[in-house]
């Protein structure tokens, strides 16, 4: 297979030789960046020798990055979309036949959202949306000792993380990961590597994921986030407050992976790096607020909308083994409360202006009350907060019966 795969591609290249550019480095089974199928432009395998002696492919045929002759890795920044990505010749497809998640599946391809040669969309804008951290990122995760008579953190790749793990968050607590909003280990998506002199990692994040900002309020998108901005660092295993790290260099990298737990308070700390849990859901809006038919919803953030909107889930899964906590949804390898909300959310996004505010009002005012009992009742119990529903249900009407008693 892997003799096929290679005499594919060097047919595919020698097609194209005139219209690609600089060369670069191709894994064909993972071997040099634990990807496999895919270009790897890191200046240290920007040669043929470094490439071949690693079991690459020396090539002209990649469209995702290339070498240049200073042996530079350079990142095609042209607009990039959903497609069917092809492992055999290395290139996304977007025919009719596979242009969904589902079908690129079934037919042996990986649905990316990076595709620059072609976008099943017809946009170049994601459809599906990857909202998550790469699976290189870590986080700091409360562990017991061998002795079990103290805890401490270590760090833990996002892959490897799980529902219940106590992870730290921005206030410097450790929270338990309730839920995953997306957990998909084999989607290629392009990530935005945030890099500051705090941290030796750079934060590797999607553009539509939220993060913070000093001198922002709410969470903005990362794919607003510029050299010179300022974002909060928080060292490992330290008890110290944050402090403000300057945004440095801000770069693209393509990868398979993408992950997204989710905190009771919404936020996490990643690569030391405070960062958002949410993301944008919504297809439409253009900013980091809620936007209904094009109108600013009450200035509510998107980040909040989300926040409220999963009151539900976490009240459900606070002290509880509920299966939808851990329930995954076999298209989009979301949450399955996540993934039918978005659909919801995309379905309202479609109708007319009227009904798209009448359920926004109707839907802010259920997941509000939801949150309100959520923070009376500190997150104990679903059961708790049933009975506090049921009891300010039946109050009133017996009161009013022993009233007229009397």
């Amino acid at each position: 297979m892997v003799f096929n795969n290679r005499f594919f591609l060097l047919l595919v290249i020698a097609i194209a030789d005139v219209a690609m550019g600089d060369w670069s480095c191709y894994d064909v089974e993972g071997v040099i960046n634990n990807i496999a199928h895919q270009c790897y432009c890191e200046p240290s395998h920007c040669n043929e020798d470094t490439c071949v002696d690693d079991g690459g492919i020396w090539t002209e045929g990649c469209g995702s990055c290339h070498c240049d002759e200073n042996e530079v890795a350079t990142t095609d920044t042209s607009i990039t979309g959903d497609g069917c990505y092809d492992q055999d010749i290395n290139t996304c497809v977007c025919d009719s036949s596979v242009c969904s998640e589902g079908t690129c599946s079934a037919s042996g391809g990986q649905w990316s959202d990076s595709c620059r040669s072609c976008q099943c969309s017809g946009t170049g804008a994601p459809t599906g949306g990857a909202m998550c951290f790469s699976e290189r990122a870590t986080v700091e995760v409360l562990q017991n000792s061998a002795s079990a008579e103290q805890e401490s953190a270590a760090k833990v790749a996002m892959k490897e993380l799980r529902v219940g793990d106590m992870v730290k968050t921005a206030p410097g607590r450790y929270q338990p990961v309730y839920a995953f909003g997306h957990f998909h280990e084999s989607k290629v998506a392009e990530f935005l590597q945030i890099h500051t002199a705090a941290a030796k990692a750079p934060l590797e994040i999607t553009g539509s994921h939220f993060m913070f900002i000093e001198g922002k309020g709410s969470p903005v998108r990362a794919d607003s986030v510029r050299v010179g901005d300022v974002v909060q660092y928080s060292a490992t295993n330290s008890n110290s407050a944050s402090v403000g790290a300057v945004v440095t260099n801000i770069s693209k990298v393509t990868r398979q992976g993408i992950y997204a737990p989710l905190t009771s308070d919404g936020t996490v700390i990643v690569n030391g790096i405070k960062a958002s849990t949410y993301a944008i859901i919504s297809s439409k809006s253009s900013t980091n607020h809620v936007e209904v038919a094009g109108w600013s919803f009450f200035g509510l953030s998107e980040a909040n909308a989300i926040h409220l909107a999963l009151s539900p889930l976490r009240v459900l899964c606070s002290g509880s083994t509920f299966d939808i906590c851990k329930e995954i949804d076999e298209e989009t390898k979301m949450n399955t409360y996540v993934a039918r909300g978005t659909r919801l959310i995309h379905w309202v996004e479609a109708q007319n202006a009227m009904l798209q505010f009448i359920v926004a009002g109707i839907a802010v005012s259920i997941f509000a009350l939801i949150w309100t009992f959520e923070k009376a009742c500190g997150l104990d119990s679903f059961f708790v907060a049933s009975v506090s529903l049921v009891a300010v249900a039946f109050y009133r009407p017996v009161s009013t019966k022993k009233l007229k008693e009397v």
